[in-house]
C-alpha cells in the first residue's frame, strides 16, 4: 500500500477504506476538537441544509481528511482480547470484543476491582483512539444490578502489554441499560488500550458486558511490526550483531580484567567495550573531583540485549554493591548513584544464561516431529558451558489430571466395584501420560513433563533433545508456561524460555489469565516464541488468536516471536535465536555528571493506603502559646487549629494510637508549662476531642523543652511514631530544638518528625525548617485554615525513601510531598506501606516536575510516573 496523497503532517492511504498516519498526537487532538465542533452545530441545526453542507465539506475546504471510525476491538477488525482477570467461566471471554456478546454477561468473575481488561488493534497495531462503547449486561449473574460495573477508567500503553500505561479518561456508568458512549477529551495513540474495572454496585461479583468497542484508527499499514497478515516470519524485537548503539569516545583496551589493570574513565566520558564469553570481567576505573562528587549518572548500553551485570568496588577493591540488569529486558539501562570517595572501580561481566526449552508434543504435530527435534537438537548442541538448559515437554494435560484423581477415588471404593469402574475409566482417560513410557522423563502434572534439569552436560541434552517431537494429546499450554516460570523463579543470571507451539491451550488445567497474572511481575525472563501452522491463526473463544497470544508473550518481555506454517524453517528460526543468545556482548558505558536539580511530587490518591498512618502511632505536640489568639480572617489561631485537630481526630483510623502534648495552655511566661494532655492510648474521638476543646492560648514557646520530653513519652513503645509539631512562632525559652531532635536519634528514638509553621513570620520559618530537616522530616507552612488541613494530613501520609541504583538513601518525605528537590538523574522511590511500594527508574530532570501517583483501588495500589514535561 502507498501513499495516494501526501500532506506536510497527514498522509492518507487508499485501499477499501480510509486510513490516515498523524505526524504527532497533538495534531490528532486538533484535528478531533474540530470535528466535534463541526458535529455539534449540525445537530443543533440538523434542519439546516446549509449546516448539512457544512458538515460533510468543511473538512476538506480546510485541507483536513477525517478517518474512518471503526471498531477496533472487533476481531474481524484485528482485535485482540490480551488479558483478563481468571473468570468464573472459561472460554467465553471472547464474547467481550464479539458482536455477537453484545448485552450478554461475556465475563463474570469473583474477585475484588480493581478488575484489568487489556486489549490490542490488528495485532500489535498502533491506533489514534477516540472512546469506548460498553454496555451493561441483560444477563448478570445472580447478584444482578449489583455485579455491574459502576466506575472504571482507561488506561493506555504505546509499547507493551504490560507496562507504560497512562491514564486516559475516567468515568461511570449511567442508569442507561443500553449502549454508552465514553469518548477522551482528544485522540490518544495506542498500541494497548486497558479498561480498568474500579468498582461495582456493591455485588460480591463483577459482570462485564460483551460486544465492547473501542473507537478509533489504525495509523500504521501492513508490516512486519503490526499486521497478522501477509506473513511467514513475525519478529516482535529486532536485535542482531548489526544493531547500531551510540558513539563511543573511545574503546577498551585489553588486558583490563582485574583493579590493577583497569581502563580509566572519567565523567563526561563513554567507552565500548566487548565480552566474549560468560566469566569474563572488564574492570574501569573511576577518579570523582572534590567539586564532581554527588550524584553521578551513568548509563550503560548492550547488544545483543542488556545481560550485563556491573559491581561498584571500593578503591581497595571491596564490593560496594552489585548494580545488575537483573530484570532489565531492554537494551540500555541508566542509574543513578552517590558517590562521594575520590576513586571507585565498576566491574562489567556477563552472568551465565539459564533457558527453559518449552516443547510442544500435542497430537497436532503429527507428521511434523522430525523437524522439531531437529531444530531442538541443533540449538542444543550450540550451548556453552555457562549456558544451563532445561527441557521440558507438554501434551495431554487436564485428562491425565481428572484420571489420575479419579483413580485416587476409586482406591477409597470396595475393589468389585472399584474394577468394575475402571475398565470404564480406561475408555475415557484419552492418551497415555507423555512421561508413562519414558525412563528419564520426569512427570511435573498437567500435562507437562520434565526431560532434562537445568545442565551445561551436552551428553545429557542431546540425548532428552532426541525424546523430543512427539504426538501425543491436546496442548496445556498455560500449565508448561507456569511450570517454565516457577523453575526459572529459583535461577540468578539472565533467563530465557524457548517455547514452541502448534496450537493454543486445549487441555490445560491452568487458565490463560494465571500467565498474564506472571508476566506483569517483572520476573527478567526473555521468551523467544516459535509457532507453527494455521491453526494458530483460528479464531479462540478466549478472544484472541494462537499467533497474536505468542507475540504478545514476547512483546511482554522484550522477546522474539517467530511464525511460519513450513516446518522446515524451524530449523533457521532455532538458529536465529541460539546465534541471538551466543553472539559476543558489546556494551557501552557513559559516565555523566548531574548537572541540577529537578523536582518529585509524590501523591497519593484514592483510598487510604495500608500504612497511612505511616506507624499507626501519632504524636502531636500543640502550642498554645499567646500568639496563637492572633485573627486570622474572621477566627483566632487557635480556633482555627482547634477546628481542624477536631476534623483530623474524627478521620484518624479506628486504631490508630495518638498522643497529645501541649505547651503554654495554662500560665504566662512559664516555660515549664508543658504537659501531655492525653498519653498514648488506642484512639478515643469523644474523649481527645473533649481535650483539644478546653486548651487555651496562655503562654510561650519552649519548643526544645517540649521535644526533650518526647523521648519520656516514647518510653515502653517499639516502632517508629509520626511526631507532629504544630506552632506558629519559634523557641522562645532559650533551648536548642534543632540539638534536641539530635538527642532523641542518638538515644534511637524512631520519629518521624514533621513541623508546621501555621502564620508564622519569616524568621521563625528558618528555625522551624531546620527543626524539620534535623528530623528527617518536612516543614509546612500553612496561611489559613485550607492549608492547615493540608499540612496535618501530608504530615500523616505514608513515608517514603528515594534511593539511588546501590540503595542508599539521598531523600525522604511523605505521600502528598511536593517539590522535594534532587539531582537530575534516576532513582527508586520505596514507600513505607505494607508491603512497601517500590517505584523504579523515575527520571529527575534538570529544572522539571516528575509525578509519582499512588492510588488505592480496592485491593491493589497502582503507580503511575508523569515523566518531566508529561500532560496531567
Amino acid at each position: 500500500m502507498r501513499p495516494t496523497q501526501t500532506r506536510t503532517d497527514v498522509q492518507v492511504y487508499s485501499e477499501d477504506r480510509c486510513e490516515i498516519r498523524y505526524a504527532s498526537e497533538e495534531r490528532q487532538a486538533k484535528i478531533y476538537r474540530r470535528l466535534r465542533f463541526i458535529r455539534a452545530g449540525w445537530l443543533r441545526a440538523a434542519t439546516s441544509s446549509t449546516f448539512l453542507l457544512l458538515f460533510v465539506f468543511l473538512p476538506l475546504l480546510a485541507g483536513q481528511v477525517f478517518p474512518q471510525e471503526t471498531n477496533l476491538a472487533d476481531p474481524s477488525n484485528g482485535g485482540s482480547l490480551v488479558s483478563y482477570p481468571a473468570p468464573e467461566q472459561v472460554g467465553q471471554t471472547g464474547m467481550l470484543i464479539s458482536p455477537a456478546g453484545t448485552g450478554r454477561a461475556a465475563w463474570t468473575g469473583a474477585g475484588a476491582p480493581p478488575l484489568d481488561f487489556v486489549f490490542s488493534f490488528r495485532g500489535i497495531c498502533t491506533a489514534s483512539v477516540t472512546g469506548v462503547v460498553l454496555q451493561q449486561p441483560r444477563n448478570a449473574p445472580q447478584a444482578g444490578a449489583q455485579s455491574q460495573v459502576k466506575d472504571f477508567k482507561i488506561e493506555v500503553s504505546e509499547t507493551s502489554p504490560v507496562k507504560g500505561f497512562r491514564t486516559v479518561g475516567q468515568f461511570t456508568f449511567g442508569a442507561s441499560r443500553g449502549a454508552q458512549t465514553f469518548r477522551f477529551d482528544s485522540p490518544v495513540t495506542a498500541r494497548f488500550l486497558k479498561i480498568r474495572v474500579l468498582s461495582n454496585n456493591g455485588g460480591k461479583t463483577t459482570a462485564l458486558g460483551g460486544g465492547i468497542k473501542i473507537l478509533g484508527g489504525v495509523l500504521e499499514g501492513a508490516g512486519k511490526d503490526c499486521a497478522e497478515e501477509g506473513e511467514q516470519a513475525v519478529q516482535t524485537t529486532k536485535v542482531s550483531a548489526t544493531a547500531e548503539m551510540k558513539a563511543v569516545d573511545r574503546m577498551e583496551e585489553e588486558e583490563n580484567d582485574s583493579p590493577s589493570t583497569a581502563n580509566p574513565i572519567r565523567p563526561g566520558e563513554s567507552i565500548g567495550g566487548k565480552i566474549e564469553r560468560s566469566g569474563e570481567a572488564d574492570y574501569f576505573s573511576l577518579r570523582i573531583r572534590p567539586e564532581q562528587r554527588g550524584i553521578i549518572n551513568l548509563t550503560l548500553e548492550s547488544r545483543p540485549f542488556l545481560r550485563t551485570d556491573m559491581e561498584l568496588l571500593d578503591r581497595n577493591g571491596n564490593v560496594l554493591n552489585r548494580i545488575g540488569s537483573g530484570n532489565v529486558l531492554g537494551m540500555e539501562k541508566s542509574y543513578s548513584l552517590n558517590l562521594t570517595d575520590e576513586q571507585y572501580y565498576f566491574k562489567l561481566f556477563q552472568p551465565g544464561m539459564s533457558i527453559v526449552l518449552l516443547v510442544d508434543n500435542s497430537g497436532s504435530m503429527k507428521g511434523r516431529e522430525n523437524d522439531l527435534r531437529r531444530a531442538v537438537e541443533q540449538f542444543v548442541s550450540e550451548r556453552n558451558e555457562q549456558d544451563r538448559v532445561a527441557i521440558l515437554n507438554f501434551a495431554g494435560g487436564q485428562e491425565q489430571q481428572m484420571a489420575s484423581q479419579a483413580n485416587q477415588l476409586l482406591s477409597k471404593l470396595p475393589s468389585a466395584i472399584a474394577d468394575k469402574l475402571k475398565d470404564q475409566l480406561k475408555q475415557i482417560q484419552g492418551p497415555p501420560d507423555l512421561c508413562a513410557q519414558e525412563a528419564f522423563c520426569e512427570s511435573l502434572g498437567g500435562g507437562v513433563g520434565q526431560l532434562t534439569d537445568f545442565t551445561s552436560d551436552q551428553a545429557v541434552l542431546r540425548a532428552a533433545a532426541a525424546e523430543t517431537g512427539r504426538a501425543l494429546g491436546g496442548t496445556p499450554l498455560n500449565a508448561a508456561m507456569l511450570k517454565a516460570f516457577e523453575k526459572l523463579d529459583k535461577e540468578t543470571g539472565n533467563k530465557a524460555i524457548l517455547l514452541f507451539s502448534d496450537g493454543a491451550d486445549t487441555t490445560s488445567p491452568a487458565e490463560y489469565s494465571e500467565v498474564w497474572v506472571k508476566l506483569a511481575q517483572d520476573m527478567g525472563i526473555r521468551i523467544y516464541t516459535v509457532g507453527l501452522g494455521q491453526g494458530l491463526l483460528q479464531p479462540q473463544p478466549i478472544g484472541i488468536n494462537g499467533r497474536s497470544l505468542l507475540r504478545h508473550w514476547s512483546l511482554a518481555t522484550n522477546g522474539r516471536s517467530f511464525f511460519t506454517t513450513e516446518p522446515s524453517q524451524l530449523t533457521d528460526f532455532y538458529a536465529q535465536i541460539s546465534q541471538e543468545i551466543s553472539e559476543v556482548t558489546r556494551y557501552r558505558l557513559e559516565i555523566g555528571t548531574a548537572t541540577g536539580k529537578g523536582n518529585l511530587d509524590l501523591i497519593a490518591q484514592g483510598e487510604r493506603l495500608p500504612a497511612e498512618v505511616t506507624s499507626r502511632r501519632v504524636e502531636l505536640v500543640f502550642d498554645a502559646s499567646g500568639s496563637m489568639h492572633a485573627q486570622v480572617g474572621d477566627k483566632t489561631r487557635i480556633e482555627i487549629a482547634k477546628e481542624v485537630v477536631r476534623d483530623l481526630i474524627g478521620k484518624l483510623p479506628d486504631d490508630t494510637e495518638i498522643g497529645l502534648r501541649v505547651f503554654g495552655h495554662r500560665r504566662k511566661g512559664d516555660c515549664s508549662d508543658i504537659e501531655m494532655l492525653s498519653p498514648f492510648a488506642r484512639l478515643n474521638r469523644q474523649r481527645l476531642t473533649a481535650q483539644v476543646d478546653g486548651i487555651d492560648a496562655i503562654g510561650i514557646t519552649p519548643l526544645a523543652a517540649s521535644l526533650r520530653l518526647v523521648a519520656q513519652d516514647m518510653a515502653g513503645f517499639s516502632g517508629d511514631t509520626t511526631l507532629i509539631v504544630l506552632t506558629d512562632g519559634n523557641e522562645q525559652c532559650r533551648g536548642n530544638p534543632v540539638e534536641e531532635v539530635r538527642k532523641l536519634q542518638r538515644q534511637g528514638v524512631d520519629v518521624n518528625l514533621h513541623v508546621i509553621g501555621f502564620a508564622v513570620d519569616d524568621p521563625s520559618v528558618a528555625q522551624l525548617k531546620e527543626i524539620a530537616d534535623a528530623g528527617g522530616g518536612q516543614f509546612h507552612e500553612a496561611a489559613d485554615a485550607d492549608e492547615l488541613v493540608t499540612a496535618l494530613r501530608t504530615s500523616l501520609g505514608a513515608r517514603f525513601e528515594v534511593r539511588d541504583a546501590t540503595g542508599n538513601v539521598v531523600a525522604r518525605g511523605v505521600t502528598g510531598a511536593t517539590n522535594l528537590q534532587l539531582t537530575e538523574g534516576y532513582y527508586r522511590v520505596v514507600i513505607k506501606a505494607d508491603p512497601e511500594i517500590v517505584v523504579n527508574d523515575v527520571y529527575i530532570k534538570t529544572g522539571e516536575t516528575t509525578t509519582v501517583i499512588v492510588t488505592k483501588e480496592g485491593s491493589e495500589i497502582n503507580t503511575e510516573v508523569r515523566a518531566p514535561g508529561a500532560s496531567r
